[in-house]
């Protein structure tokens, strides 16, 4: 689900009768309170990440049945024009699977892996670029862009935040603190908002 112009999108999913994939969009107007069926998804998924770069909606990924009939996890890229109210298919995204939901920074989509890998998609150039940050062992937990900063966030409640020229990450003022002993491991679910 992403948020654009005052209307929510809600793409693909699962259809609970006979558990096939759904390829479809529809969006809720959050001016009229009414939802709109728009045109269907190029590969039906559930499960995959979404963000949006300036009118496009990006669809990363997702298990899919892409690659055979009982299906798998895909590395697929779907992009939606929310002016032309159109679907086309893009270069497949190098990683399979992340379940921290992609970040839109100075007009490029960031997919942010659990290993810390972070694979760029710049639309002006259908490419993937891949970038490594050395940020000890810790375990990613969420991710989330402020002020054309990307911020993560690992489970014991550290942060750092990526330079704005992709040179370095730097330590960023601890999330957690001493929440649940400041020993355990914690995870933070659902969207970031800052700001």
């Amino acid at each position: 689900m992403e948020w654009h112009d005052g209307c929510l999108y809600v793409a693909g999913g699962v259809n609970a009768d006979d558990e096939g994939f759904l390829n479809s969009l529809h969006a809720f107007n959050e001016a009229t309170g009414l939802w709109e069926t728009l045109p269907p998804m190029p590969h039906a998924c559930l499960c995959a990440t979404s963000g949006v770069v300036g009118n496009q909606l990006f669809v990363v990924g997702g298990y899919s049945n892409v690659d055979g009939p009982k299906g798998n996890w895909a590395n697929i890229l779907q992009i939606y024009d929310f002016l032309t109210r159109k679907w086309r298919c893009a270069r497949s995204n190098p990683y399979v699977f992340s379940t921290i939901p992609p970040l839109a920074v100075d007009g490029k989509l960031f997919l942010l892996t659990c290993t810390l890998a972070v694979y760029i998609y710049d639309p002006r150039s259908d490419t993937w670029t891949e970038e490594t940050c050395d940020l000890g062992t810790r375990r990613l937990s969420r991710a989330c862009a402020h002020n054309g900063r990307i911020i993560i966030l690992y489970s014991d409640g550290a942060a750092f935040e990526r330079a704005t020229d992709g040179s370095s990450w730097s330590p960023y003022e601890a999330a957690f603190g001493a929440i649940g002993g400041g020993d355990g491991d914690m995870a933070v679910f659902g969207p970031i908002l800052l700001g």
